[in-house]
């Protein structure tokens, strides 16, 4: 079954659990689709959970003895652990930088486009795709990478709390969160003021041709991949 399907029919039978069942299946779906998986297998994985789950319900049986644990968390480290061993170097190191030429052409746009390209069209009414590349623009383009990637292993943790936790919790994250608008906000204006030494120049719609292709060759690669899953 496609990846498509499979969280399709998640979403239409999990509204079947009650409030507590729920609320252990959202930390499964949190802790599985932000790890380091194929999709397919995540939404597999999930898929096989709920169908535990509603089987409890059915059946009147408490989550621990349907998985054999109470403890959801090393419940899907086990899986995780288990299934990326089967997996190639090559998978391994894909599933980790599959999101970076997303995030270079969302970042490049604000940072090339909105930093660059258009304050000069503005003032000179001269639209030149030639853009300077700066110490900054490389210091801030890694630094953004790295932020995302420790975002995206802490989601699981905060998206949870944000939903099931107490209003104390969304007071802290809410904190939390301010302070690393400030820091990083701070960052990138004293990254611009210090870091103003131009490397080298680039063609922003070559940069855009470039990573489109990548972006739109990855997602070909996974929709083969997910067919072949399938037929297996």
């Amino acid at each position: 079954m496609k990846a498509k399907k499979v969280i399709e029919e998640m979403n239409k039978y999990s509204s079947d659990l009650n409030e507590q069942h729920q609320k252990i299946f959202d930390e499964i779906l949190l802790k599985i689709r932000f790890s380091d998986l194929d999709e397919h297998d995540a939404e597999e994985f999930s898929h096989h959970c709920l169908n535990l789950f509603l089987q409890a319900e059915k059946e009147n049986k408490s989550i621990k003895e349907i998985l054999g644990t109470d403890d959801v968390s090393a419940f899907c480290n086990e899986y995780i652990t288990e299934v990326k061993r089967n997996y190639h170097f090559m998978k391994k190191m894909y599933l980790k930088i599959k999101y970076i030429p997303m995030m270079l052409l969302i970042f490049s746009f604000w940072e090339i486009g909105v930093g660059s390209i258009f304050p000069k069209w503005i003032k000179e009414r001269t639209f030149i795709m030639e853009a300077p590349i700066t110490i900054s623009t490389v210091v801030s383009t890694i630094f953004m990478i790295l932020m995302v990637y420790l975002a995206l292993h802490y989601i699981p943790k905060i998206s949870f709390e944000l939903n099931h936790g107490s209003k104390k919790q969304d007071h802290k994250w809410t904190f939390i969160f301010f302070l690393i608008f400030v820091l990083t906000t701070t960052f990138f204006v004293v990254s611009k003021l210090l870091f103003r030494q131009v490397l080298f120049t680039l063609n922003y719609l070559v940069f855009l041709a470039l990573f489109g292709t990548i972006y739109a060759l990855q997602y070909i690669i996974e929709n083969v991949i997910d067919r072949g899953n399938v037929n297996e």
